[in-house]
Formats: structure tokens, sequence, C-alpha cells
């Protein structure tokens, strides 16, 4: 029954320490969740409620170690339920209410019958109770996972309404020994200008210009290819060109020698001995969120498969997002190293560019998510699939 992460919008969060109790909670996991389990509102008139119900199925709050923790994971889904009431179907019954409540009253002398404006919005409110106990609610079902030991969530939607659930849920439940925090381009790129969204376009473009060159990245010890495929989206200030990948690349050329940006655009990454292994991420200019993650999906039958298909389906996804980690550091070594580690000289900014591998020595104490090591490039042939598709 569960997801698995297959494709979603994705949110990424930072879980930190305030007393380096991330490990050691003082309750069981378990317990932390059930304080925030999901309610029903299928029996009642309530407009909507929140909570956390078990990834392997969105109807049970029956928390345990066997359905929440796998090794260093937390896992779980944000279940919100909500009732909309139609605007016709209330303003219909709320005029048959105060119908029925002026013919119980008595005419003024004139023959009309006077009800309060407080008195209409209490009949209103009861409308609009009666109404929603008769609507079944509309269920939205969002999957997270929490690595204790990286201190990274993944949550799988990015919308507002799913991210302020995820994050009153999980601050009722583990804080205020823990902070969460959304990550944006800044966690990887420290000298980014998060409400600026020219890193974004920059890298983008980039991207779009290594179309052709088959290039393949080495960093952090992990190689890869990465290349952009389609939905490519290009603008300046004053026009947007929305364009196919394989109808529009002369015109997306143009615009980009005319000086237009890549702002939105689907990347994948393909990794492995023979590239069997891929993933794919739609981005806009500002990078976070993700606007949707793409992974091949692990097939299990129910029961006693789950946990290996999801594990499997989680390191896929943590897999994933550390190769675009590293594509991004790659981008900002060659072209923006400003943006790794603030306060460089023009000397050690030099010294990045020509030697790339010195960047390590520039980053700060415990700066582990923006240590790169031996990052350099390389020229690995490989089979692109839209030219395979076009001969």
């Amino acid at each position: 029954m569960a997801r698995l992460f297959k494709k979603h919008p994705m949110s990424i969060f930072l879980v930190i320490p305030s007393d380096q109790g991330v490990l050691d909670l003082g309750q069981r996991t378990f317990d932390r969740l059930g304080k925030v389990a999901f309610e029903s509102i299928d029996d009642n008139s309530m407009e909507s409620s929140v909570g956390v119900v078990t990834l392997e199925d969105y109807r049970s709050t029956e928390f345990g170690p066997g359905n929440v923790e796998f090794g260093s994971y937390v896992v779980g889904a944000i279940r919100i339920d909500a009732r909309k009431v139609p605007k016709s179907a209330l303003d219909k019954l709320f005029e048959d209410m105060l119908d029925t409540e002026k013919a119980q009253r008595e005419a003024d002398e004139d023959g009309t019958v006077h009800i309060s404006r407080d008195r209409r919005t209490e009949i209103r409110e009861q409308a609009a109770l009666k109404l929603r106990a008769q609507v079944p609610p509309t269920i939205k079902v969002v999957d997270f996972f929490w690595n204790r030991t990286t201190g990274l969530a993944f949550l799988t939607d990015k919308s507002k309404v799913a991210v302020e659930a995820f994050v009153a849920m999980f601050n009722c439940a583990f804080g205020p020994a823990i902070e969460l925090r959304q990550m944006d381009v800044t966690d990887i790129l420290p000298g980014a200008d998060n409400s600026d969204i020219n890193t974004g376009q920059d890298f983008l473009t980039w991207m779009w210009g290594l179309r052709d060159k088959n290039s393949a990245f080495l960093a952090g010890g992990m190689a890869f290819s990465a290349y952009i495929t389609d939905q490519v989206e290009i603008c300046d200030n004053h026009k947007t060109l929305t364009a196919k990948f394989d109808d529009d690349t002369t015109e997306i050329d143009t615009g980009v020698k005319l000086g237009l940006r890549v702002s939105k655009a689907l990347i994948k990454i393909e990794y492995g001995e023979e590239n069997e292994h891929w993933c794919t991420f739609l981005l806009s200019s500002g990078l976070f969120p993700i606007l949707e993650v793409s992974i091949p999906n692990a097939k299990f039958a129910p029961g006693t498969e789950f946990e290996g298909a999801l594990l499997q389906q989680i390191g896929t996804l943590e897999e994933a997002f550390t190769r675009l980690h590293l594509l991004l550091v790659c981008y900002a070594v060659q072209h923006r190293p400003e943006v790794i580690a603030k306060g460089l000289s023009q000397g050690e900014l030099a010294d990045i560019l020509e030697a790339p591998d010195t960047m390590s020595g520039y980053l700060e104490e415990g700066q582990t998510l923006v240590s790169v090591r031996d990052v350099h490039f390389i020229t690995k042939p490989f089979s692109h699939p839209v030219e395979e598709e076009a001969a």
C-alpha cells in the first residue's frame, strides 16, 4: 500500500540537535509519534484533521518499532483530511434555515421580520456544520523519512499545507531537543544568496550547455553522468519560452545566446559501471524545494518484503540527492567558487580554479555537507537516450 517515493515533489529538511540529542531523545520514537497520531473525522462534522499515520498503511496509527524505526531511519506519513462544503449548497441551506427562522417569529408592524446580524452568522454556521457532517473528507497522504545519522529528513511534497503540517507534527513530537528547518541552496553553497535566482539559473544554463559534450563527473569519490533531458524553460525579466527538448533545441540555443537563462529543466543523473542506475530532478531557478524527483520503483509484496523494499527506495533516493548535491558543487567549483565558502581571497579563488581539489582546505570545520575532495571533470562517452530516439 505504501507509495515508496517513486515520483514526487520533494522538500528536504535539516534536523539540528540543540543539545546533542538527535539519537538519544529520551523517549521511544513510536511513543513520540503517538502524541501526534491522526484522528479520524469520519464520524463528526469537524472541518479538518492532520496527524501522523504509518507509512505502510495510511489508515493505521498503531505505531511500533516494526513500522516506524528501520535502522537509523524514522519513517511515517502525514495524513491531511479536509471537508469542503460547496458554497452553492451552503447558500441554499442557509436561506432555507433563515426562512424557517422567520416563519417562527412575529412580524413587525410593517410586516417585516428582522433577524440580527449575529443570529444570521449563527444560522450560517449551523448550516455549515450540518452540511459538513454529510460530506466525506478528502484525504491527502504525504510520506516522510528521517535519517537520524545524517540529520536529513525528506518529505514527498512541496506544498505549503504539507510542509507546515510536517513541521508542526515533527516539532510537537520531537521538540524542543532538536530543530527542524527546510533546506535551501545556501546549505550546499553557503555563499549563494537564497533570495537571488541567478545561482539556479546559471547552474541550469550551464547544464544546458553540457548536453552535447557527454560530460561525466567525479566528485567525493562518486562518478556519474548528468544532462538535461526535456521540459526546458528559458526566460529573462521580460519573456519566458517553454520548449520541448527535441523540437525546440535550436530555439532554446538562440534564446540562450541572446541572454535568456534556463529557469526550469528536467535533469537526469546516471551512475554505476554501465550507468544502469538513474534518477531525475525537475528543478526551477530556486533549486529548492525540488519540483519533482523520480527514481526506479522497488517492487514488493505486502508483509515481509516491505522493509527491504522501503530501505532500498530510501537508499536510492539518498544516493540520488547526494549526486545532485555533488553536481551543484562541481558547477560551483568550476564557475562560482565564491559560493562554496565565504570570505576567500582572490588568490585562494584562483588556486581553486586551477586545482579544484584544494577546495577541501577552505571548508569550515564540521562543514560536511559541502565537503568535496578530488573534484575534477572527466569525459566519459555514453549513449544519450534523446539522440537514440531521434535516430
